[in-house]
């Protein structure tokens, strides 16, 4: 990485922009040879060598493989740089900023956030026509040679798994566009201007925890929605029975938030147990945090968790974690602050919401279906109070706050459409 820091600070550049065609492999072979424009210490060891900038929708499929393996042979740095769009073929010759060194793999491709990386299926044109059965076989082979050898490429420049079930999942008439976070898991050294986030909203929260979700499991787990818990300086979500859990903390003193993710085997929280607690004895809490803390001990950090979804007790839980165990917390950035909510999520009603939780409590108790006091916690009783509601005012057996319930309960379109997310 310092190496290839310091190549794209100061490395001259190449620029590859419009649409890929044959031959452009020899013109760019021909340009670097005319330049002296590769910088090698030896063949095939150019720590410090330039940088191929790229801006290009796509063009030849077979072309952009050739282009990405030589850029990968010269170790040349790859960069997307603001606003450029790299698509397609381009995708291909992007990810080939990579280089492998005595058994170990070195990313050398930077994309600024503003940048947009699209991927599809490869698309191997063939003329129209009338073929016989034989030319049909020809031509599938030739199909699955450019798929074998795409698949090829991807794995051994550093590809997830994730990435290529999008890229394979998209027609070639469509586009998958990584986001931020995908491009980072993705061994892309994301680039812009090092902000730290300011507010954080509920949705802000929700939307960062869904795309660090799917950047690993490669979708969104509608339990990050039915899960998530917030306040004015704390937000927690997590996936049962995955080791999944995001959570946030806003410093009181400089009003910056952090953030601290739990996933897979990597889960400081679930070390967080009862001899860490114990020194808060004197808390009034105490005997529900130390509940809490004989839970991560003993269980899988969902399952221990679980059944204090939505209670302010978890919420100071992860704030005490967070000020014993600040080296597992990191600043959360403006980039990350302000991605765009994953589509899958959009449509469904924030029931966890601790203002459409109360506007419910009141309108159980006004319905005659007594909940207590509207305190914005959907315990126990607000459960089953919205499992009567919906039973009584609209013959079913569920026990969840949509919009029909919503709606019956005497809330406007307007009302459900602010405690719906995306805006309904």
């Amino acid at each position: 990485m310092p190496a290839a820091w310091n190549g794209l600070k100061v490395g001259k550049v190449i620029e590859i922009n419009g649409q890929l065609k044959r031959g452009d492999l020899g013109r760019l072979q021909k340009l670097v040879e005319d330049t002296g424009f590769s910088d090698c210490l030896r063949p095939g060891y150019c720590p410090f060598n330039n940088v191929i900038s790229l801006n290009s929708s796509g063009g030849n499929f077979i072309e952009a493989l050739k282009i990405a393996e030589y850029i990968a042979k010269q170790n040349f740095i790859t960069l997307l740089a603001r606003d450029a769009v790299c698509e397609s073929a381009c995708a291909m010759i992007f990810l080939g900023g990579y280089t492998k060194y005595e058994g170990f793999f070195f990313p050398r491709r930077f994309a600024h956030e503003t940048a947009s990386l699209g991927v599809h299926q490869p698309f191997i044109g063939v003329p129209e026509g009338t073929y016989s059965a034989d030319q049909v076989g020809q031509v599938a082979k030739v199909i699955n040679r450019g798929v074998n050898a795409a698949t090829e490429y991807l794995l051994g420049a550093g590809a997830g798994i994730g990435l290529l079930r999008n890229m394979y999942a998209t027609a070639p008439k469509s586009m998958y566009h990584l986001s931020v976070l995908e491009m980072s898991e993705q061994g892309i050294f994301v680039l812009g201007q090092n902000r730290d986030a300011g507010e954080v909203s509920r949705a802000n929260a929700l939307a960062y925890c869904a795309e660090r979700y799917r950047a690993r499991y490669f979708e969104v787990s509608p339990d990050l929605l039915d899960n998530m818990q917030s306040d004015q300086r704390t937000f927690l979500t997590f996936v049962a029975g995955q080791n999944f859990a995001c959570m946030g903390v806003k410093d009181a003193g400089t009003g910056k938030w952090s953030v601290s993710i739990c996933m897979g085997k990597t889960c400081w929280l679930a070390k967080y147990g009862q001899v860490e607690v114990g020194k808060y004895a004197k808390e009034k809490d105490f005997d529900d945090l130390m509940n809490i803390a004989v839970g991560l001990d003993n269980a899988e950090l969902g399952i221990a968790i679980k059944d204090f979804r939505h209670r302010t007790v978890l919420l100071k839980y992860i704030r005490l974690f967070a000020t014993d165990s600040g080296g597992s917390f990191r600043k959360l950035s403006a980039i990350e602050a302000n991605l765009p909510m994953p589509k899958a999520l959009c449509g469904r009603i924030d029931a966890s919401d601790a203002g459409l939780v109360r506007t419910v409590q009141t309108a159980l108790n006004q319905a005659g279906i007594n909940v207590g006091r509207p305190d914005g916690s959907p315990g126990p009783g607000t459960r089953k109070g919205v499992q009567a509601a919906n039973k009584k005012l609209l013959n079913r057996n569920v026990d969840q706050i949509d919009a029909a319930l919503l709606r019956v309960l005497g809330l406007s379109d307007a009302e459900v459409a602010d405690y719906t997310v995306c805006g309904g």
